[in-house]
């Protein structure tokens, strides 16, 4: 069976973050997949653009002029909002097709992304036999639309979007609606440590909620914006299964997304760093004990040997599930290590929601050391601590926003301890447990070989020397 193509669309206004450079690596590992970003500045990276991927140098102003042209709807005013969880851009993101048809041609599917989510081999996932079967592709559940989808090339599939009674509305809005995906329109929260009223066990779930949990130095923000009108009822997650249950649109979910059972699983697309409770999207814990692994294009959620045992478990799966539900309260996490079995495996797509805004991740600096290590890496490790890059030897460069510009060599056999022993600390069951896991997976940060500027002419800052001092003080204890 031929291979279908796809291409994907990352759209990106007032700048590139660093961790980019991260994705981009995951792009170069998906040779077959064609990539256009979109935006007004080129991403800064080690030897230019992955070969699979192309950037189209796009103004705000040119862009609304081609929403003018190709919807008919004016998009105001001037100065929209495009950056963090309001971006009136993602409203726009169903509409891709129509408004870049140049980009898509020669492509039997196109799709969107966004630039806080890794790759793994997409291919092992949107195999043909798939992508014969179905005109939509979604990693998440009912309603079947969220940060990553792929749509067949088709213009009744394209068009889609204007099956929406309300997609006009959207347009001429200048507010975010969600209408790229559930149309839910949440009220301001302060972003603390840990969520507002936790429930006493939070179980995982597959559903995405519309707010990335607390982490340290968060501002206060929503997930879209209120417009002064009722939230979205027809928003594309609604379209998609309105036209999937009338039989006029053959739409595709992994089968372990389907319900709010345990999370992940071996054949889960997409994973956040965020821990949810089924039916509550509005609460839930970052993910204290998260752990992707990827190497040599391939991903995981858990370090990779850990999930050769969570694939061979698929029988025990429901067992492990009743038993998690049924749960003792309180203890050091999860009442043992099921959950976390049950959030392993290999995933198309590792979504940092949370991530991207902790420091550990917001504040690393693209340093050319540090986009040349990405460039070359082999392997790349994605905790709380930070994140890990092996490019040879055995050894890895731990990079964290608590000491920008600084690169602190771990051996390896740290590393993979590290990842085993996050997994075996469980999941968050309330507020408490989830300060405790905090505190509990600090303390298996790897001990340093040495510690490097990646800017020899340049010193570290007070804030860097102190988080630095205090934890090879703690492996010196």
């Amino acid at each position: 069976m031929r291979e279908p193509t796809i291409c994907l669309i990352l759209s990106r206004w007032g700048g590139w973050p660093a961790i980019f450079s991260v994705v981009a690596r995951t792009i170069v590992a998906n040779p077959t997949v064609r990539f256009q970003l979109l935006g007004d500045k080129e991403p800064e990276l080690h030897g230019g653009l992955p070969p699979n991927a192309q950037f189209k140098s796009l103004s705000l102003k040119d862009l609304r002029a081609r929403v003018r042209k190709r919807l008919g709807k004016s998009l105001e005013p001037a100065s929209l909002a495009v950056a963090g969880f309001h971006s009136k851009i993602s409203d726009l993101k169903p509409m891709f097709g129509a408004l870049f048809p140049e980009l898509l041609r020669g492509c039997d599917w196109w799709g969107y992304m966004q630039e806080d989510e890794v790759l793994g081999s997409l291919r092992s996932f949107a195999t043909p036999e798939l992508l014969s079967a179905y005109d939509v592709v979604s990693p998440l559940p009912l309603p079947c639309a969220g940060p990553f989808m792929l749509w067949r090339n088709t213009p009744a599939v394209t068009l889609l979007y204007q099956r929406s009674a309300q997609w006009r509305d959207v347009v001429e809005n200048p507010r975010y609606l969600a209408f790229d995906e559930w149309g839910q329109v949440i009220p301001t929260l302060p972003q603390t440590r840990t969520a507002r009223r936790p429930p006493s066990l939070l179980r995982p779930c597959t559903r995405r909620a519309h707010l990335a949990l607390a982490l340290e130095s968060a501002s206060t923000l929503t997930w879209g914006q209120s417009s002064g009108r009722a939230n979205l009822t027809e928003h594309m997650g609604a379209v998609v299964r309105r036209e999937a249950r009338a039989g006029r649109l053959r739409a595709f979910m992994p089968d372990d997304a389907r319900g709010c059972g345990a999370s992940g699983g071996a054949s889960s697309w997409l994973q956040e760093d965020v821990v949810r409770e089924c039916g509550k999207w509005w609460t839930g814990f970052y993910d204290e004990t998260m752990h992707f692994w990827w190497r040599d294009g391939t991903l995981w959620a858990g370090a990779p040997d850990d999930t050769v045992w969570a694939e061979a478990r698929g029988w025990l799966q429901a067992p492990l599930a009743a038993f998690t539900r049924a749960g003792r309260r309180g203890g050091r996490g999860s009442d043992d290590e099921a959950r976390g079995w049950l959030r392993s495996g290999r995933r198309a797509v590792a979504h940092l929601i949370a991530s991207k805004r902790a420091p550990q991740y917001r504040d690393i600096r693209s340093t050319p050391s540090f986009l040349s290590r990405v460039a070359g890496a082999s392997e790349m490790v994605f905790t709380r601590h930070g994140l890990f890059l092996r490019d040879s030897g055995d050894s890895f460069a731990w990079y964290s926003g608590l000491w920008p510009g600084t690169s602190v060599r771990v051996a390896a056999t740290a590393v993979h301890r590290m990842a085993s022993q996050l997994r075996q600390l469980g999941l968050p069951l309330n507020g408490s447990s989830a300060g405790e896991l905090r505190r509990r997976a600090d303390q298996l940060a790897p001990c340093p070989q040495s510690v490097s500027l990646d800017d020899p002419t340049g010193s570290w800052d007070a804030a860097a020397k102190s988080h630095l001092w205090r934890h090879r003080q703690s492996c010196a204890e």
